[in-house]
């Protein structure tokens, strides 16, 4: 649910409900709300009632917890079809010979080969693809969340599904007990996983304002800081392709939607790779498409 905040009528508000009316009227269910409708959706909205200008829901949204769908997928992947996942061994070159690729080797000197090596290690992917004479159009734009334990928290005083917090950008996920407060877009090189304090702290004074009570219950210590690198394309779109390398595959730049589009990179990629017919037209998230 997108939640408005500012004395109504506000601008932002109008023109997302004006683009709301079209897609229910093309059949998409999504509904404009008044606050006092907001307030049934989330009660803990109740305390801002004069300071919110409305709501839009999007009934056939869906929140998903994408590391636990990770955890347990990998898990499926083991056990059925004998995966073998390898963790904290991080990939630094991508063997190739004569123009085709035959493997990775890892920062402790193994070298792993492969017939295909697809390449999905989002931000961080053009500098492997570098020393192969391929660039990849993909930057990191930091986000950052606060993540707290709202199982004590009755519904006036917390969010019980997903919001976003309108204009600042805030999105709010209840996932299972805990409470996750995400935002900022933050240019600022390739480590992806530094924690730059002022940002943080904006994202903590943003969900003080709307939920201070969440906050002021769990010490500073108990809420969980973390940064990452949204690996943004020029065109926000992702990168599915081949390359000019026999085996090399790419699959990254999600960006902004990675998660919502990660199964179908997956599948176009897998297409690719083992020559069926994509059922979508695979150009637009093409490498061409940038004429490198």
């Amino acid at each position: 649910m997108d939640v408005f905040t500012g004395k109504p009528p506000t601008e932002a508000f109008e023109a997302a409900s004006a683009n709301a009316r079209k897609l229910a009227a093309e059949g998409h269910r999504v509904e404009v709300l008044d606050v006092q409708s907001a307030i049934a959706q989330e009660p803990c909205l109740g305390e801002h009632k004069d300071k919110m200008a409305g709501a839009i829901l999007a009934r056939d949204d869906n929140l998903l917890d994408s590391g636990g769908f990770a955890s347990q997928l990998a898990k499926v992947l083991e056990a059925k079809y004998g995966v073998e996942s390898r963790y904290g061994s991080a990939v630094t070159e991508i063997v190739e010979h004569g123009g085709v690729v035959s493997g990775v080797r890892t920062a402790g000197g193994c070298e792993i080969r492969a017939d295909h090596v697809v390449l999905c290690s989002g931000s961080q992917a053009p500098k492997l693809t570098q020393p192969l004479g391929i660039f990849l159009p993909i930057y990191p734009v930091k986000g950052y969340s606060l993540t707290v334990d709202g199982s004590k928290f009755p519904d006036t005083e917390a969010p019980q599904g997903m919001m976003v917090i309108e204009p600042a950008q805030m999105y709010v996920s209840r996932l299972g007990d805990r409470i996750r407060y995400t935002s900022i877009a933050e240019f600022a090189g390739w480590d992806e996983d530094h924690v730059n304090r002022s940002c943080i702290d904006t994202v903590r004074e943003r969900a003080s304002l709307m939920f201070p009570k969440t906050l002021e219950a769990v010490p500073e210590e108990e809420q969980q800081e973390w940064a990452g690198g949204r690996p943004m394309t020029p065109d926000d779109l992702p990168i599915v392709c081949g390359t000019k390398y026999q085996g090399l595959w790419i699959a990254s730049g999600g960006g902004s939607y990675g998660w919502r589009v990660a199964c179908g990179m997956g599948q176009l990629v897998s297409n690719l790779l083992d020559g069926t017919k994509p059922k979508v037209d695979a150009h637009p998230v093409s490498l061409d498409r940038f004429g490198l």
